[in-house]
């Protein structure tokens, strides 16, 4: 039969009670014998001894009778008495006896005791390997079977070993008349040889009263010996006719683990425990009617199989056994044993059946506990604090595995109900197995704190869960949960469990749980969630983050180990924008600090959805942290966004990533509506970091606050695209702007052009600003105006260089060119191209205006142009051209190029430094020159020289035009005068090969009004003639004065002569026969006046027909109603 710990303990208690208290009243029994002659006292009394130890002799040294003052009576006193055995050896012996014998005995004759105190004697108790026990030399015959392991079942034994010793007492005769014995300081060897008990009790006390039929027996004292409590007490009560008997005996002060009979046992069990035992049972003739074992102790503690170590507290336990029940209950009054503590009780049902069957059939239990602690720590993190508990299951010793239908208690503010079985492993395989198992399904009604689930939770069961939980989940209360648990003794091996080992759905509500350590936590939130042995998901229905609302939640861990694998989160919700870019720029990011995000700047209200991918571990870096913010923006702001300018919208797609945040939408521009996607690439270094593009109908107002000054020639607004980078987001150093201007209207004065609403043109304006430099990017098309240029800035605002690709202005300009700032204020301009229109800079020259133009600093330009116009008609083929200007006005000019094929033009004009400016030109053909000036050829040939000076300040431009061998040829101004003459063959001449003249001077004299020549002349050999008077407004008033020579090489000879030349011919460029003619009115409308009278006077008289009015021009300073009109002739 198989034995365990409890009974074999069982066993020893039983015998300790049996040995030391029935065999202590069994003494005082066996010390009396039948009746005693009076008249021999002392020998009656040795031989009434002797006969009731069946003959084994009794001696005593003295017997005396006495008067005892304390009780005021005689006694009988006997002193010196020896025991021995059949075969006379002392087995005990006393120093003293009291002795009260039976009174109508000794009346008899004989001596009946009645009453004995025995002091300081001393015996021994003895039980042999074979199951006999020696007390004080008498035999109590061993019971059958004489074994435990040999009985039926152990309370078979255990019944049968306390009647065996019942019986034997009962058939004592000297019950008859005992009433009580009284045995004070007294020893007691007690030796059991299959227990290895040899213990010896000093001082004991035992007192026997016979009530009636009632016998009690009070013994106590102290024990010495290997493995011997401190102090043995105990108490007896039996009823010899009825055969009952009942016992209760104490041992205090048992050191637990010293006691012989559990020596064999060491390696299963050892440790250090002082307790005070206590035993009782009831025994009946059918059996045992009741037995119960108390056990007290104050600390200690217990070694299971040399390694696991329990700590003890103060325990106090009772164990009841009720045989009509046939059920032991193990009542814990105070329980403080390793790691349970608390109060509670057990059953175990059908107790008998259990012990004897050897164990062999499951056995029911029940167990219920008031309060309940369970200290599985490190197991476990903290210890558990469970109140009424119930358990209702079954044991099965076979296959080590308990059973139960219920498993319920109180924990927090909910009661957790299970149903299941938890089994040990046959073998542990594996270091890694566990040495159990567990199936288990279990729902908890009412809630629990997050922190009490965590600290009930196994520390290494799903221990990647578990410490990922601690760390992010810090408050909230679970409810409504469901366990499923299935974990078999090798789910360990692959290091974790799997999800099929472990499920746990639950709600929660007020939980709070945190993604990013350096983010605040979501809060107030509700919703679902399992758990499984190697995975977590969480459904959240609301919660709060960062004063958002949140209206959905995912938390989905797939899996915990290996460790370091991905977990991903989702959130939907509303909110301030504003508010939740200002917490993720705290967090890590640091998009504020770190990387300039104006975060002040954007506020808003929004919906957004949120999804982060991360390892779970506790400390990740930041580039594994994937996460993104997608949603929606209403009434939104961005504040200084570029330029100083504010984007205001109602309708805007937000989102926000580990690298970039976007906003895109539709919104207002400063006023302009535009749509737009902004985006800044925060984690990046360079200058495109921050994203800036709209798109929208704009104003010039707004294309101004871009740098494009439009204000002064746009009307009406332009489709724009506008994109901007930077370095940061309130540093855009690269802006582009592309226009469509169809529905605008384009004037720009400066080149005379103008672009009506519908005309189809574009512009394309970029800037780009890089360290001490701003460079401007410019495109512009349209039917008759095109440009492509760079424009470089100086930090100051100042034009740095300006590199012109092309610019194209119908019929003014096809150039390009680079322009570069020399100095502080000095610009060098360069250009070449296939044509320039220069008409406002020679109108300039020769209009009276000096050359001013509007420039500020000083400006050298340099020019190659395939064809360069002067003026309308006049165009200067393969031109090199050099201008110098000094602010407004022209201080040099270098201008050489063909006219009409390979006719040279050279034209110069310098500052000689006192303000005056010197002009020269070269023309190898004049005829050329006339004819692309006038539109029709009535010049031919001929070399013009001129030189001058160019108007300054108040000052006119005054210029002495030559031009030799040269003829003209339709001239109708000319052909009327010389017909209106009757210079009819002249005239006819000019219709054909064209009058010759060698020489043509005039001095020409320009201002603000118009063009004044002093007096011209012309040449040649048929024909002289002068002119004097002014061309002004533009050709609208036209007056004009002089002489015509005909025949001027014959006619002028005279004038060469001293005092006759002046008389006949008056004047240089004149003859002895001249006429005058006047011209009047417009050069659209001309009057001319010729005087035939003139022609047939020499020179004095013909000065009486001139015009009478003074020869000198006008200057500048003259009225603006110009000068008077000379006389008609």
């Amino acid at each position: 039969m198989r034995q365990t710990t409890g009974i074999i303990i069982l066993e020893g208690l039983t015998g300790l009670v049996l040995l030391v208290g029935l065999g202590l009243g069994l003494i005082a029994w066996r010390l009396m014998s039948g009746p005693t002659d009076l008249a021999f006292v002392k020998s009656e009394i040795e031989a009434a001894m002797t006969e009731a130890r069946d003959g084994k002799p009794v001696e005593i040294d003295k017997v005396s009778l006495r008067w005892q003052e304390g009780v005021n009576e005689f006694q009988v006193f006997a002193e010196g008495l020896e025991f021995y055995s059949a075969e006379s050896e002392q087995v005990a012996s006393a120093q003293s006896a009291i002795i009260d014998v039976h009174a109508v005995s000794l009346m008899r004759g004989k001596i009946r005791l009645k009453e004995m105190q025995v002091t300081g004697s001393e015996l021994t108790i003895r039980r042999e390997q074979d199951g006999t026990i020696i007390v004080a030399g008498e035999e109590i015959p061993p019971v059958r079977p004489v074994q435990f392991h040999e009985a039926t079942s152990p309370v078979q034994y255990v019944e049968q070993s306390i009647l065996n010793v019942v019986e034997t007492i009962a058939q004592s005769s000297a019950l008859d008349d005992l009433r009580r014995i009284r045995l004070d300081d007294f020893r007691i060897n007690l030796q059991d040889v299959p227990l290895q008990i040899d213990w010896t009790l000093e001082t004991a006390e035992l007192d026997l009263i016979r009530a009636g039929s009632e016998v009690e027996i009070e013994f106590k004292g102290l024990a010495a010996g290997s493995g011997a409590p401190d102090r043995v007490a105990m108490e007896l009560s039996f009823s010899p006719d009825g055969r009952e008997f009942s016992s209760f005996a104490r041992l205090e002060g048992a050191r637990v683990f010293e006691l012989p009979f559990l020596k064999p046992y060491a390696e299963m069990i050892t440790g250090e425990m002082t307790a005070d035992l206590e035993v009782s049972f009831g025994v009946r003739p059918q059996g045992i009617d009741a037995l119960a074992l108390d056990l007290t102790t104050d600390g200690g503690r217990v070694v299971i199989a040399g390694e696991t170590e329990l700590e003890l507290g103060r325990n106090d336990f009772a164990l009841i056994f009720d045989l009509d029940a046939n059920d032991l209950m193990i009542d814990g009054r105070e329980i403080n044993a390793g790691p349970v503590t608390g109060t509670g009780t057990l059953n175990i049902f059908d107790f008998v059946d259990l012990i004897e069957t050897g164990f062999a059939n499951p056995t029911q239990l029940m167990l219920d506990a008031s309060e309940l602690g369970l200290d599985l720590r490190p197991s476990f993190e903290s210890a558990f604090e469970l109140t009424n508990v119930n358990l209702d299951g079954e044991w099965n010793f076979q296959s080590s595995e308990l059973s139960f239908t219920e498993f319920a208690f109180n924990m927090e503010n909910a009661r957790v109900s299970s149903a299941g079985r938890i089994y040990l492993a046959e073998e542990m395989v594996h270091e890694e197995d566990l040495p159990f198992g567990v199936e288990l399904n279990a729902n908890v009604s009412g809630a629990l704190s997050v922190s009490t689930v965590l600290e009930y939770w196994p520390v290494n069961l799903g221990a990647g869960a578990r410490e990922w939980l601690i760390e992010n989940l810090h408050q909230g209360s679970v409810y409504e949960a469901d366990l499923k648990l299935d974990i078999e003794p090798q789910s360990l091996r692959q290091g974790y469990l799997s999800n099929e080992n472990l499920q746990v759905d639950f709600l929660f509500r007020d939980g709070q749980f945190s993604f990013l350590s350096d983010m605040p936590p979501i809060v107030e939130g509700e919703g679902s969630a399992r758990l499984n042995g190697n995975s977590f998901s969480l459904d959240l229905e609301r919660a709060m983050f960062s004063g958002w609302t949140l209206t959905r939640g995912v938390v989905n861990i797939p899996y915990f180990m290996p460790k370091g694998e991905d977990l991903y989160i989702e959130a939907d919700g509303y909110g301030d924008i504003s508010q939740v870019l200002r917490t993720i720029s705290d967090s890590r990011l640091q998009l504020e600090n770190d990387y300039g995000l104006p975060i002040s700047d954007i506020s808003g209200s929004g919906r957004a959805s949120f999804t982060m991918r991360r390892p779970a571990l506790s400390d990740v870096s930041y580039d594994d942290t994937r996460f993104r913010v997608a949603g929606e923006v209403t009434e939104g702001k961005f504040v200084n966004l570029i330029n100083d300018m504010t984007l205001v919208t109602n309708a805007a797609d937000i989102s926000v990533s580990n690298d970039v945040i976007r906003i895109s939408g539709y919104g207002e521009l400063d006023e302009a509506p535009v749509e737009f996607e902004w985006s800044d690439r925060f984690r990046e270094d360079g200058p495109e970091r921050s994203r800036l593009k709209a798109s929208g109908y704009v104003g010039p107002d707004l294309l101004n606050r871009f740098g494009i000054a439009v204000r002064t020639y746009m009307t009406g607004d332009a489709l724009a695209e506008i994109t901007a980078s930077g370095p940061s987001a309130v540093d855009f150093q690269i802006v582009s702007v592309d226009l469509d201007l169809e529905e605008t209207r384009l004037d720009i004065p400066e080149l005379n052009w103008t672009k009506r609403r519908g005309d189809a043109s574009s512009a394309q304006v970029s800037f780009r600003q890089d360290t001490g430099t701003n460079l401007t990017r410019v495109a512009f098309d349209a039917e008759d105006l095109k440009f492509r240029g760079n424009l470089a800035l100086t930090e100051e605002g100042r034009l740095d260089q300006l590199i012109v690709d092309q610019f194209y202005l119908e019929d003014q300009l096809d150039l390009a060119g680079e322009l570069r700032r020399t100095g502080p204020l000095a610009l060098e301009l360069v250009v070449s191209g296939p044509f320039m229109n220069a008409e406002p800079l020679t109108a300039g020259l020769f209009s009276g205006e000096g050359g001013a133009l509007p420039i500020f600093g000083d400006v050298d330009f340099r020019a190659e142009i395939d064809r360069l116009r002067l003026r309308r008609g006049l165009e200067v083929d393969d031109a090199d051209l050099h201008t110098v200007f000094s602010g407004p006005q022209l201080v040099q000019l270098d201008l050489s190029g063909e006219i009409t094929g390979d006719d040279e033009f050279l034209l110069t004009v310098r500052d000689d430094g006192d303000g005056v400016r010197n002009l020269t030109a070269e023309v190898s053909n004049a005829g050329a020159m006339f004819e692309a000036l006038m539109g029709e050829q009535f010049v031919q040939g001929g070399q013009l020289y001129m030189t001058g000076q160019l108007r300054s300040g108040d000052d006119p431009t005054n210029l002495d035009i030559t031009v030799t061998n040269t003829r003209m040829v339709n001239a109708p101004l000319l052909t009327q005068i010389l017909s209106l003459a009757s210079l009819r063959g002249l005239a006819d001449v000019m219709s054909g090969e064209g009058i010759l003249f060698t020489s043509i001077n005039i001095p020409l004299v320009i201002d603000e009004t118009g063009y004044y020549s002093p007096g011209a002349k012309a040449s040649g050999p048929a024909l002289g003639m002068t002119a004097k008077g002014s061309i002004l407004e533009g050709g609208s008033e036209l007056s004009i004065d002089g002489v015509l020579v005909p025949s001027f090489g014959v006619n002028s000879a005279l004038g060469g002569i001293p005092i006759i030349g002046d008389l006949f011919v008056s004047r240089e460029g004149e003859g002895v026969f001249a006429m005058t003619y006047a011209v009047r009115g417009s050069l659209e409308e001309a009057r001319i006046a010729v005087n035939p009278l003139s022609g047939i006077l020499p020179g004095v008289l013909r000065r009486i027909f001139e015009n009478p009015a003074s020869e000198e021009v006008p200057v500048a300073d003259a009225p603006d109603d110009a000068p008077a009109e000379p006389a008609n002739p």
